[in-house]
């Protein structure tokens, strides 16, 4: 299922000419999506690297510092990565307008907290900063493509509005800006190819994965077991559940089970 993901992004990078907008929050899906956009820019002759590749991520202001410095430490990587290989991606840290921030609208305008009917965080903080940025790159490149990391498996709810969505070539419309196109490379991926792909094993592990994301190391600790690394990321959106990726013991975490993700 990689390789064919893999395959259909190299064929719209090489015949599609219009420049990549790539979604990310450093949850595991778009983690995954900008391991295989990297994956096929690094397998495109470096003659034919001309397309310009944004990554897009929102930086809340309300993470925890831990997952803030995870995020700012994969957007990181990329950049040198790109620059290593000459990818022509850059990755932005877009932040919300001060008038528009969490604790402005909660102490400032006397807003709820977010909840499931009212969640005004995701579009002021979140949704606006990304738009804003990709109409002024779409204003100089004319059209673009985002490629973002929703999955069909994520939900019966989210099955069907993907399921329902009009599409033109494997694309569809942004519903807000009217000159980006909308792909979902990984929609039709398992929860279990994501984990996989989190943490890989030798019958998972591509041979040419291109960035390390930066993990936070913490310790958990037990009265019957020693110490052992936990590596904490999360899906960032503002008002969603928090996550722990806990990995196996230090002494099963060695360079080759881990080889799929290298500088």
């Amino acid at each position: 299922m990689f390789q064919e993901v893999k395959a259909s992004l190299r064929q719209l990078y090489l015949e599609d000419k219009r420049p990549w907008l790539v979604g990310f929050s450093g949850g595991k899906d778009s983690t995954m999506l900008a391991s295989l956009i990297f994956d096929v820019a690094l397998s495109i002759p470096a003659e034919q690297r001309k397309k310009p590749i944004s990554v897009l991520c929102t930086d809340t202001r309300v993470e925890i510092p831990a997952i803030a410095e995870m995020i700012e430490g994969t957007l990181d990587r990329m950049r040198k990565c790109s620059q290593q290989h000459d990818l022509n991606i850059d990755a932005n840290l877009l932040k919300p307008l001060i008038e528009e921030s969490f604790w402005v609208n909660i102490i400032g305008r006397g807003y709820p907290p977010p909840n499931r009917t009212f969640r005004w965080c995701t579009q002021r903080m979140k949704i606006d900063p990304v738009n804003a940025l990709v109409q002024q790159r779409v204003g100089h490149w004319g059209e673009a493509i985002l490629h973002l990391g929703s999955r069909r498996a994520e939900s019966s709810t989210r099955a069907q509005t993907m399921a329902a969505r009009e599409r033109r070539n494997g694309l569809r419309r942004h519903p807000d800006l009217p000159r980006v196109w909308v792909s979902n490379p990984i929609e039709f991926l398992t929860p279990e190819a994501v984990w996989a792909d989190r943490n890989p094993t030798p019958e998972t592990i591509a041979p040419s994965t291109s960035f390390t994301p930066a993990p936070v190391t913490v310790s958990a600790q037990s009265k019957s077991t020693p110490a052992l690394p936990v590596v904490a990321t999360a899906a960032s959106a503002a008002g969603r559940a928090r996550w722990l990726i806990a990995t196996r013991p230090a002494k099963d975490c060695s360079p080759a089970a881990t080889s799929a993700w290298k500088n």
